[in-house]
């Protein structure tokens, strides 16, 4: 099975399978939903029909201009009767053959499953705690109309290369 690291994924796509992760509804200012294909995707990624409570969306994945890419696809598997239980939960992305100049069929040429994405996920968590924290520190001492030196963004860039 072949697989590919979330960091190499495109910082959209990236983002859209961590917001994915924690069930968020939207992403960079993007409702998730603008992405969801019409179709879900009952398969694992070895192409078996998933069981149980098990059940598959499939979003498409989003270009460097922040369009849908209508060749690529990120299938989210979870468990339907505990969506937010994250060990449960897998992540791949799907690759269409070319079909019809123009057009793509229903098979795909490659499936990769998206590794990393639980390290991410733990490290944003742990980010977005130290800046409640940082928040609420700051709204004690009075700091309420002060803007950040830096953005959420760049504090989690920079916590990710100190680890």
């Amino acid at each position: 099975m072949a697989k590919v690291d979330i960091n190499v994924i495109g910082i959209y796509n990236r983002e859209l399978v961590l917001e994915l992760a924690q069930r968020s509804k939207s992403f960079s200012g993007t409702l998730i939903q603008d992405f969801a294909h019409p179709q879900s995707y009952d398969f694992d990624i070895s192409g078996e029909r998933l069981t149980g409570t098990k059940v598959g969306a499939k979003y498409y994945c989003i270009t460097s201009e922040k369009e849908k890419d209508m060749k690529k696809r990120i299938v989210h598997v979870y468990d339907h009767k505990d969506p937010t239980n994250r060990k449960k939960m897998q992540f791949y992305r799907l690759t269409h053959t070319n079909g019809k100049p123009g057009m793509y069929d229903n098979q795909y040429q490659s499936a990769e499953e998206i590794t990393g994405w639980e390290d991410a996920v733990q490290k944003r968590i742990a980010t977005q705690r130290a800046e409640k924290e940082f928040q609420k520190e700051a709204n004690r001492l009075g700091w309420i109309e002060v803007p950040p030196v830096v953005t959420a963004r760049q504090l989690r860039k920079a916590l990710a290369h100190m680890q």
